[in-house]
């Protein structure tokens, strides 16, 4: 009677920890992050997270003119982007079938080359590995690998890598006045920003009734500069924010498609269609659940 007992009993077991770990799979409603978690009870683990938006030449992210028009879960996902004379349509749908996330860019603007589609990793601050072979990208990081494919023609360049930022020495005074600042100025560093305003209400006012200035002597890598800021005047050290997507430049098509995932060791060999994922998700029923501004769906990995 037991060993009847003991494969029934094993394969609840075995269940319960198959669900507690498998991912749930989370859309931003509002900026197009994707995020895949483990269901498990010691705590939500993070697979991946990715941002994937639409960029113009300089490498500026456009705004959404419109939230995006949810629908059904898990999809599609659409949002409209003003550019030029026209509008750009950037939808997204998760296909259970193959547990992707299959992206659909629609514009003129993607042929003539003046947009294309950025791919930002906002959890990585390095990736320790970028592979890019023909219409294929494997990126690893710290917490596992994300995968990228396409069908059609398109070209996936990377970022420039990101330059180290250090502040070496910052007075803040006037004439012959002057308070050393370098340790409160380099807490003002974020990852490779430097952005605040220099006031009396942050430094000291050695001076009172003359105009301060903020002399400010840092370096970027191997670049030593020196600048002079007025008091009241912000300071903005900035990585160029075109050299931080990793760039996906479509050839001659004014609609693309491709497919992103976090939760296979390899993207299939034939990739599915958008109107593919649109007909596997509407065969899945799952409920819509709200959580601060995420779509969370409960079942296979994916991002």
């Amino acid at each position: 009677m037991r060993r009847v007992l003991f494969f029934p009993v094993f394969l609840c077991i075995a269940v319960i920890v198959f669900a507690a770990e498998k991912p749930v799979l989370e859309v931003n409603d509002e900026g197009g992050d994707i995020v895949i978690r483990s269901v498990d009870p010691r705590g939500p683990r993070i697979f991946s997270k990715l941002h994937v938006c639409l960029i113009d030449k300089s490498g500026v992210e456009l705004t959404a003119i419109a939230g995006a028009e949810p629908g059904r879960v898990p999809g599609p996902v659409r949002q409209r982007f003003r550019f030029g004379d026209g509008e750009i349509i950037l939808a997204y749908c998760f296909d259970p079938a193959s547990r992707l996330v299959v992206y659909r860019v629609e514009s003129p603007y993607l042929a003539s080359g003046d947009v294309s589609i950025g791919i930002l990793f906002p959890a990585e601050k390095h990736l320790s590995k970028v592979a890019i072979a023909g219409n294929r990208a494997t990126f690893e990081g710290k917490r596992g690998k994300t995968l990228i494919g396409w069908t059609d023609s398109a070209t996936l360049t990377a970022p420039k890598p990101r330059k180290k930022l250090d502040v070496s020495l910052a007075e803040y005074g006037a004439t012959n006045r002057w308070t050393d600042v370098t340790t409160k100025v380099s807490d003002l560093i974020v990852g490779d920003s430097l952005v605040f305003r220099a006031d009396n209400e942050l430094f000291t006012d050695t001076v009172p009734g003359v105009v301060k200035s903020l002399v400010l002597n840092y370096s970027l890598d191997d670049d030593e500069l020196i600048e002079t800021i007025s008091e009241n005047q912000n300071v903005r050290i900035q990585f160029d924010p075109k050299d931080k997507f990793f760039r996906l430049a479509v050839d001659e098509k004014s609609t693309f498609e491709f497919a992103i995932t976090a939760g296979l060791p390899s993207l299939p060999e034939t990739l599915p269609t958008f109107e593919e994922a649109k007909k596997h998700a509407a065969s899945v029923n799952l409920p819509l659940i709200r959580g601060g501004g995420m779509f969370n769906l409960p079942g296979p990995p994916l991002r």
